[in-house]
């Protein structure tokens, strides 16, 4: 496939916005599809070619077809307009959601499964002037990374019917997609990423029994749903897992909660003191909390320094994110206030990406934070990832990319061990993937907590949190 080079520079940089982009219009995933003849109505587009390999019959280093590596294999039907929806099938399912099915039932095993992709790739957004929506990111580079894992998991011999939809960000066409034969066939879903799309989804899941797997958002959108799987963890498990660290460092009185004097900022406390007390016992006193009242702009007031022990490490655990320049202010006034006393500051994921903090802030201060993703780039499996990934699309791989890889992988090997209801086996089994684990667990009401009844799970929910360290002017994962 040849792409004009005005078309990749667009993309800020990233080849694979437009590569894949144009693609999808196109194909989808359907790697096995043949070549359409001269009577079609639809001119479609050279599929993404895959390695070379020597080929003893010519001689030479020739293009494997995708037909010969068996890809995933994708049901996938353009429409006749320039730029098609991504869809997978013109059949609509009758009465796809007639009566919700009664119990969590039997997990089976069958000799191929299908999987149901819906995210926002936005092709409706694409305009012939060769600009792709910048929202599309992340679901062109989710996908790609899927693409990826599908070929894994093909060699490994587990197979894979993988149909890929556009939600468009839309519920109205979210709605319609539930209607469509292979999502009602579906045996797993992947996705919607937007929280109105998912709760529909969600509940679709709910009432057919298929099991849905929510890729990115980490907030609740369903309850009494067994067969919902939330990979993104939520604020609380970041908070419980930033508490347990810390209280493995230093004892409980020398912590220091620090918000705003915010309402959002001061819930979270709530988060940290149930996670202490769930650990100490709830008849242990509360941590100290330091709520910053000072109202000028730039924290000019703000006295950090009667929180700081003269004499032991003091830990300030920071749930705060949107303000850059109060955590800015913060770290910079605890740089100068702690003198020869050490201390340690955990932060929240977005911190990560700060661009007017002073990295030496992080340094001198041992900053940790939580993180869904952790990527060692000196690691043996990310060196060959990222070679596989380049050799493939001519880029280097995104978050989303790591993210749409690993959860393939995972999900795909769950379906062959496990069977179709997967989810009912794998509490027990924490597994170690490229960007993070996979270590998920329901969650149950306080009113069914004892119980052993899936009937009682709200949801399923990944409890492995990330806590990275910055040392040596890098973030390293240390758990």
């Amino acid at each position: 496939m040849i792409l004009a080079p005005n078309l990749l520079q667009r993309s800020n940089g990233s080849k694979i916005v437009a590569f894949l982009f144009i693609f999808l219009l196109a194909f989808g995933c359907d790697t096995s599809k043949k070549a359409k003849t001269a009577k079609s109505n639809t001119e479609e587009l050279d599929p993404i070619r895959g390695k070379k390999r020597y080929n003893p019959k010519t001689g030479k280093y020739e293009y494997v077809k995708e037909e010969d590596t068996k890809l995933d294999t994708v049901a996938w039907r353009p429409s006749k307009t320039e730029a098609p929806p991504i869809q997978s099938s013109t059949e609509i399912v009758e009465e796809a959601v007639a009566e919700p099915e009664q119990g969590v039932g039997v997990s089976e095993n069958f000799s191929s499964y299908n999987i149901a992709v819906m995210l926002p790739f936005l092709t409706d957004k694409y305009t012939q002037t060769g600009r792709i929506p910048d929202k599309s990111s992340l679901a062109i580079n989710f996908y790609a990374g899927m693409k990826l894992a599908a070929n894994v998991l093909s060699r490994e011999g587990i197979q894979l019917n993988i149909s890929v939809h556009d939600t468009r960000a839309d519920e109205t066409n979210v709605k319609y997609l539930l209607e469509r034969n292979d999502v009602g066939k579906a045996d797993v879903i992947i996705g919607p990423v937007k929280k109105s799309n998912l709760k529909r989804v969600a509940e679709f899941a709910k009432m057919n029994r298929k099991v849905l797997v929510s890729p990115i958002y980490p907030g609740k959108v369903t309850e009494d749903n067994p067969f919902y799987l939330r990979v993104s963890p939520s604020l609380k498990i970041h908070c419980e897992t930033i508490m347990a660290h810390a209280l493995e460092r230093v004892p409980a009185e020398q912590i220091v909660l620090v918000v705003r004097n915010k309402s959002a900022e001061q819930k979270r406390l709530r988060y940290f003191q149930d996670a202490y007390r769930g650990i100490m016992g709830y008849s242990a006193p509360k941590i100290k909390e330091f709520i910053v009242t000072d109202p000028t702009a730039d924290y000019g007031e703000m006295e950090v320094t009667p929180y700081i022990l003269p004499d032991k490490e003091t830990v300030f655990i920071v749930p705060s994110w949107s303000n850059e320049l109060f955590v800015y202010s913060l770290l910079r006034k605890l740089d100068i206030a702690r003198m020869n006393s050490p201390v340690t500051v955990y932060g929240m994921p977005q911190w990560e990406d700060y661009e007017r903090v002073s990295f030496d802030y992080y340094e001198r201060l041992n900053l940790h934070i939580s993180s869904n993703i952790c990527v060692d780039t000196n690691a043996p499996d990310i060196v060959s990832f990222r070679r596989s990934f380049f050799d493939y699309y001519g880029t280097a791989p995104t978050k989303d990319a790591y993210k749409g890889y690993d959860l393939l992988l995972y999900v795909g090997r769950k379906l062959k061990e496990h069977g179709n209801k997967f989810q009912l086996h794998i509490e027990e089994e924490d597994d170690e993937y490229l960007h993070t684990d996979y270590a998920f667990r329901r969650t149950i009401k306080a009113e069914a907590a004892s119980s052993e009844d899936y009937e009682n799970v709200d949801y399923f929910e990944n409890k492995h949190v990330n806590i990275l360290n910055f040392k040596g002017y890098v973030f390293r994962k240390i758990n």
